[in-house]
């Protein structure tokens, strides 16, 4: 895993850990939620996944995740997220 260069890169890996084994598939926010926890992602507060997906507001992953590779989700609705095929650590390098 990269080295944190911001607290936004740290929660990216994570999020790129947990969701591994849901390439392709849609989940719900409380999905993703219980999916991060169970893979030991706290505390829950941090668990945004429309912060790793297009159109997000964080200021980090404006610049990283919004509409590029590192996005995580493809933004289906409220609350419903496809996790994407191909997912990126913060290095750049495929997961």
């Amino acid at each position: 895993m990269a080295d944190v260069i911001h607290p936004g890169v740290d929660y990216h890996c994570l999020f790129v850990r947990a969701m591994s084994p849901y390439r392709g598939q849609t989940l719900t926010t409380g999905q993703i939620t219980n999916i991060c926890i169970a893979s030991g992602f706290r505390p829950k507060g941090v668990i945004l996944p429309n912060d790793h997906a297009d159109g997000n507001a964080n200021p980090w992953c404006e610049m990283q995740c919004d509409n590029s590779d590192y996005q995580i989700f493809d933004r289906l609705g409220r609350g419903r997220y496809r996790v994407r095929p191909i997912l990126y650590w913060c290095d750049g390098s495929v997961a």
